[in-house]
């Protein structure tokens, strides 16, 4: 809905209707979104890694040859290789007010086999990924946690729990990625995610 507003302030009586025909942003009312690759959170067990362009289990990334852990371009394979690894993200969504709304995602993800061992292949050429870990070696999932506190003071969050798209109420939200890997050289590789907040169409008289 639109009103006119004149210099004194004075606005119209009735409001007009604005109708849009861009199909994408029909009914989609963003609250807010988080968008990495920013990677200014926390990890655990997870890095991230420029030579493989994502955030990736400890274990894939080069701790000797290089002064910047980041700036490496070889890899180095830990004997006590991490299966299991979170990155909490910085960014914490605060609505100021307990609101029900639609969380979604969207993660792109691969994954690599640091042990391939190029050698045991008859003909490279018949190979579509070298590197490339089968799917079921590795996974990137979202979790999530809520509340109804502000989050700048001292806020009692929800525990953590698998992220589902649906419907949350709350008034701050954070996310967490959990990266898993097969043992000894599997990890995946995240190289993008976003989490949006949608404010469902609501009408109040």
């Amino acid at each position: 809905l639109i009103k006119a507003v004149d210099y004194k302030g004075n606005e119209s009586s009735a409001a007009a209707v604005a109708i849009t025909s861009i199909a994408r942003v029909a009914n989609l009312n963003f609250v807010e979104s988080i968008s990495q690759p920013a990677w200014n959170g926390t990890g655990d067990g997870v890095s991230y890694s420029r030579s493989l362009g994502g955030l990736v289990l400890d274990s894939a990334t080069d701790l000797y040859d290089s002064d910047d852990l980041y700036d490496s371009a070889e890899l180095y394979i830990n004997d006590a290789l991490l299966a299991d690894g979170t990155y909490e993200m910085a960014d914490i969504i605060d609505l100021q007010g307990v609101f029900t709304v639609r969380a979604m995602t969207e993660i792109s993800v691969s994954g690599i086999d640091l042990l391939t061992d190029l050698y045991s292949y008859g003909n490279l050429y018949d190979v579509a990924n070298l590197y490339g870990a089968a799917e079921g070696q590795y996974s990137a999932s979202l979790e999530i946690r809520t509340t109804e506190d502000d989050p700048e003071g001292a806020p009692e969050w929800t525990d953590w729990q698998p992220f589902l798209i649906g419907d949350y109420t709350a008034r701050a939200y954070q996310f967490r990625l959990r990266l898993k890997g097969l043992p000894p050289g599997v990890t995946p590789i995240v190289e993008s995610v976003t989490a949006a907040l949608d404010m469902e169409d609501r009408v109040y008289g």
